[in-house]
């Protein structure tokens, strides 16, 4: 069975900061104006931008420190946690994460057509175990709630992963399951 760290009670705690959102052509004005401010920093959501303006995030991670802002969390952009290029371009968001000081490593299960989840769900947890062995950053997964994912909330408490909850995708019916 694998084994995945579990958050020290200073990372188990609630903690609420502004969501920052960048795109790399405005991360210095966005940036600014959070100024001394700790934040979650929301990587552009689309991989192939990350890929293709990945030289953008010593910028990103200069501006950071001009501001003198406390990066809490990093949400990766969405990509397929359980492919072949996972570990290469994590990899490189975990090296910056890192460089920024943040606790936190945020990936987003994506979606799977049925009859395939299960065979990526073992590459996915393969790949996540990977990485965390070799960072200090606590890699967490965000629960998804809205359509069938590589993981879903059930399995990533199954797993024992670091998960982070997304209150905005839970169903109604769900809330007090969560909250016992």
């Amino acid at each position: 069975e694998r084994t995945f760290p579990q958050p020290t009670m200073q990372q188990a705690l609630m903690r609420f900061c502004i969501r920052r959102g960048i795109d790399f052509a405005n991360s210095r004005k966005q940036l600014e104006q959070v100024r001394g401010i700790p934040i979650e920093l929301a990587l552009p959501p689309s991989l192939d931008t990350l890929l293709r303006d990945q030289h953008r995030l010593a910028d990103v991670a200069g501006q950071i420190r001009e501001f003198d802002i406390p990066v809490r969390s990093v949400h990766a952009p969405h990509g397929e946690l359980g492919h072949g290029s996972f570990r290469n371009w994590a990899g490189k968001i975990i090296q910056f994460a890192e460089d920024l000081g943040s606790e936190i490593l945020v990936f987003h299960p994506e979606e799977r057509p049925e009859g395939t989840r299960k065979d990526e769900q073992s590459s996915a947890l393969l790949n996540i175990k990977y990485l965390q062995d070799r960072t200090g950053v606590l890699i967490a997964v965000e629960t998804l709630w809205d359509k069938e994912r590589v993981l879903t909330p059930d399995e990533i408490m199954e797993h024992r992963l670091p998960m982070i909850l997304d209150t905005s995708y839970i169903p109604k019916t769900e809330v007090t399951w969560i909250i016992e």
